[in-house]
């Protein structure tokens, strides 16, 4: 990549205004609002009480550190992604 030459330039003034139309309010589909939190934190209440059983939801409820290098953890975490990314483009279809 070069670089750009040194050299001389006029100087260039300008004296424009914004000219601003009115006000228009625009709805964005599929993003969430901070009104929907209780549906957030019913959809993470419902997740952890099904998966109750699974030694890393056990270990993060009780706050026993997890070790990355244990198989069952391991899945876990990828079965976790794989249903957030399902079910964010679910929610963002709704």
């Amino acid at each position: 990549m070069k670089l750009i030459e040194r050299k001389k330039r006029n100087q260039v003034y300008t004296d424009f205004e914004d000219e601003l139309g009115a006000e228009t309010e625009i709805e964005f589909r599929g993003i969430s609002t901070a009104g929907d939190f209780a549906r957030f934190k019913a959809k993470a209440l419902q997740f952890l009480k099904s998966h109750e059983s699974d030694p890393v939801i056990r270990k993060l409820r009780w706050n026993e550190p997890l070790r990355p290098s244990r198989p069952s953890e391991a899945s876990f975490r990828t079965k976790l992604s794989t249903q957030t990314r399902s079910s964010s483009s679910i929610s963002s279809s709704i």
